[in-house]
């Protein structure tokens, strides 16, 4: 997981730091502080992006149940105009804010506005996500990780999803 390499980087390296600082003598203060800030953004790192959380998607009964730590989703087909998948990186539409959420590289858990004005809940940890767009104008943007055998389960209990 990048987040572990993240956090013990930041760890290991605001470790060596506060050690540094308590063998010199010159700066001492300096580099404490320094060392205290790097061990404190590797602490907010975890916080925000929090590996231990457990995101889920899964699908049953005709509709796709979707609950992470920002919200909780029960779509069913009748909610659904329209279904499709993208590549984010190059869909006309782009993600444009985080209004309530985490975002680290391919993970984005959350509430965000797309680049159309439209709120989005997306939960992706994937280029490749399947878009739901509800009748209510919101998005549903899914990545799971296996998103091939989550598609699969898509169209065999919710809907079709057009190719192309």
């Amino acid at each position: 997981m990048v987040v572990w390499g993240i956090v013990g980087a930041l760890v290991v390296a605001g470790a060596a730091l506060v050690v540094f600082s308590l063998l010199g003598k010159e700066r001492r203060t300096k580099v404490l502080v320094a060392g205290v800030v790097i061990l404190i953004a590797g602490a907010g790192v975890f916080l925000v992006s929090n590996p231990s959380r457990k995101d889920s998607v899964s699908v049953g009964n005709g509709s796709v149940l979707v609950s992470t730590a920002y919200f909780n989703l029960n779509v069913s087909a009748s909610q659904v105009s329209k279904a499709y998948v993208v590549s984010l990186s190059s869909w006309n539409i782009t993600i444009a804010k985080r209004t309530d959420g985490s975002a680290l590289g391919q993970f984005r858990s959350g509430h965000f506005t797309l680049s159309n004005g439209a709120n989005a809940d997306i939960l992706s940890r994937n280029d490749t996500n399947l878009v739901l767009m509800l009748n209510s104008g919101t998005y549903v943007i899914l990545g799971p990780q296996d998103f091939q055998g989550f598609l699969s389960a898509f169209e065999g209990s919710v809907m079709q999803v057009p190719s192309g």
